[in-house]
Parts: structure tokens; C-alpha cells; sequence
């Protein structure tokens, strides 16, 4: 299990090596992270959510419940970080970059290779959905946080606008319709190829960014809170959630699946958009890097465990 695990987790550190060493020597421009973020959020995430969304096979055995009881809990988690945070004496922009840190989680370029290997073949429809889920909920949650903690939006119309235009529901709706229709030719295979190829770019470009950004900064900022945010997002989460999906009495693929799921480290997409909403960018840094870190030590742990 160890070993897996720091298989995925080993080119993650070297991608964001490479993007820190372009800085450090003056490849790579200040200016390369907002542009990438921005084709990640516009482009290359919601490529991959079609994606993966597309390939589900929605009548599979069970797929509704899990993702029904993954809803709930991703609520339940969000409810609790809004209740926790509304007691800590710090800036709105950190009080976001936490709650974007603890409600989103790498389940997509860590959660599908690890957790698909770990679990029998028959339930690899529900890592990619429930992963998939997991990922667009977290980073729709955390738009909704940052208009009402840091942008300070009123009005109930501006949220509405926001889960409308936003290129992750879009393409959430698109996957769903594209995955329940029957198109299984040639075009259908081309289209699929080229949305891979793009949803490929988003891990990629953000690590490459996020460790452009780091250089002259790498764990100076934070470390005591990115420490806490980190075991609370990889140890206690899934703790709890493993814990109510088994008082429950749901099956026990839904349980593992659910609960490794939320047990993956911070994702990397918490700095794309803590860099377009101008949020703790450094704490965000600095807790995706540490959380990733202690991944291949919790993970390997919690795949004995729960299965």
C-alpha cells in the first residue's frame, strides 16, 4: 500500500520541482501562474469533469445511493468547517483559503489511480463518479464561500449566477447529460479523446504553477495552521465520515469508497482559485505541498483499515 501511494504522490513533488527550478533560473515569468490558473478553471478542469462524467456507467448497481449519501456528507462537512471558522479570529481571506482547503480534496489525480486499485473492478464506476462529485462540489461550495466571506455578495440572484455560469456546473450538467445518452461511436470517440487529452493538463499545469508561485516562499508561510488544516482534511474528515456511513448500515463498497475518497490530501485546484479571488495564496500553497506529504503515510494506513 505504501508503495502505491508513493508512486502517485512522487511525481506530484517532482512536477512542482520542475516549476520551482523554471523560476529559481528564470524561465519561467510571475505572470505564467495567473495564466495557467486560468485556462485550468476555464478550460481544462471542466474538460476533465465531462470526461469523467461521460465514461460513468450511471446503471450501475448503486451508483444513486452512493452518490446521494456523498451529497449529503459534503454538506454536512461544509455546514461544520462554516460553524467552526465563524469562531476563529482571522481575515476573511484566510477563513476562505481554510474552508476551500478542508471541503476540497485531490480525488481526482490521486483519488481514481489509488483508490480504483484498492477496490474490486466492479466499483470503479463509483470512484469516478464519487471522486468526480466530490471535486465539483468542494470547489462550487468554495466559490459560494468566497462570494460571502470576502466578496460580501447579498443578493440570493448572485448565487443563483454563479451556479449557472460556472464552467464546473456546466460542464457537471454536460457529463450527466452526455453520460445517460447512448453515444458510443467514432464521433462520440474522437470528442472523448480530445476532452481527456485537455482535463490531462489540469494537475499538471497547476502543480507546474503552484510550485513557479513557491519559489523564495516554499513552507515559510502558515506552517502551523497548514499543519492542522492538514490532519483535520486527511485524518479526521474521513474518519468521520467512514464512521456515520457505517452506523448507517449502507454497503460496504459505498463506505470505503466514500471514506478513502475524502481522505485524499488538499487538491491543487484550492490555489487556482485562491489566486483568482486574490485569497491566502501562500497558506494555500503551503498546505496543498504538506497535506500531499503526509498522504503517503495516512493513506496507505487508512487503505488497511477501511478495507
Amino acid at each position: 500500500m505504501f508503495t502505491k501511494t508513493l508512486e502517485i504522490v512522487a511525481p506530484i513533488f517532482l512536477i512542482v520541482l520542475v516549476g520551482y527550478l523554471a523560476r529559481r533560473f528564470g524561465l519561467a515569468k510571475e505572470n505564467w501562474v495567473h495564466l495557467l490558473n486560468r485556462f485550468i478553471y476555464f478550460v481544462s478542469l471542466p474538460a476533465l469533469i465531462i470526461a469523467s462524467f461521460w465514461n460513468v456507467n450511471w446503471r450501475a448497481v448503486g451508483l444513486g445511493s452512493a452518490l446521494a449519501w456523498n451529497l449529503g456528507l459534503m454538506m454536512f462537512f461544509a455546514v461544520l468547517a462554516v460553524a467552526i471558522l465563524r469562531f476563529l479570529k482571522i481575515s476573511k481571506e484566510m477563513r476562505a483559503s481554510i474552508f476551500m482547503s478542508v471541503i476540497v480534496g485531490n480525488t481526482v489525480y490521486m483519488g481514481f489511480p489509488l483508490v480504483g486499485r484498492a477496490v474490486d473492478v466492479s466499483q470503479y464506476d463509483a470512484v469516478v463518479a464519487v471522486a468526480t462529485l466530490q471535486l465539483v462540489l468542494g470547489l462550487l461550495f468554495s466559490v459560494f464561500a468566497i462570494e460571502f466571506w470576502v466578496i460580501k455578495s447579498k443578493k440570493l440572484k448572485i448565487y443563483v449566477d454563479d451556479l449557472l455560469t460556472s464552467p464546473l456546473i456546466i460542464s457537471l450538467a454536460v457529463g450527466l447529460i452526455l453520460g445517460s445518452l447512448s453515444w458510443q461511436d467514432k464521433t462520440a470517440g474522437t470528442i472523448k479523446s480530445a476532452l481527456a487529452m485537455l482535463g490531462a493538463t489540469a494537475s499538471p499545469l497547476a502543480l507546474f504553477g503552484l510550485g513557479a508561485f513557491m519559489h523564495g516562499k516554499f513552507m515559510k508561510f502558515h506552517a502551523r495552521a497548514s499543519w492542522i488544516v492538514s490532519i483535520f482534511k486527511i485524518v479526521i474528515i474521513p474518519a468521520l465520515a467512514f464512521f456515520i456511513l457505517r452506523k448507517l448500515g449502507l454497503p460496504h463498497y459505498v463506505v470505503d469508497v466514500s471514506a478513502l475518497l475524502f481522505a485524499m490530501p488538499v487538491a491543487v485546484t484550492t490555489f487556482v482559485l485562491s489566486e483568482k479571488y486574490s485569497l491566502e495564496k501562500h497558506f494555500n500553497a503551503s498546505v496543498i505541498v504538506l497535506s500531499t506529504a503526509l498522504s503517503v503515510i495516512v493513506i496507505p494506513i487508512f487503505l488497511i483499515l477501511f478495507l
